[in-house]
């Protein structure tokens, strides 16, 4: 997908404990690769389950 601007865009989708693990690194990684993020973190009372 394209954000309009020639970048990449991607979701990143977490629950609380996983953006704490990682999400910020994920994050940083994503904006070095020119791909601008959109996230949305789970509230306490839910978890992402796969």
């Amino acid at each position: 997908m394209s954000a309009g601007d020639g970048r990449t865009k991607g979701l990143l989708l977490a629950d609380r404990n996983t953006y704490g693990v990682a999400g910020d690194k994920i994050e940083a990684l994503l904006h070095q690769n020119s791909i601008a993020v959109s996230k949305y973190i789970f509230p306490e009372e839910q978890q992402a389950v796969p």
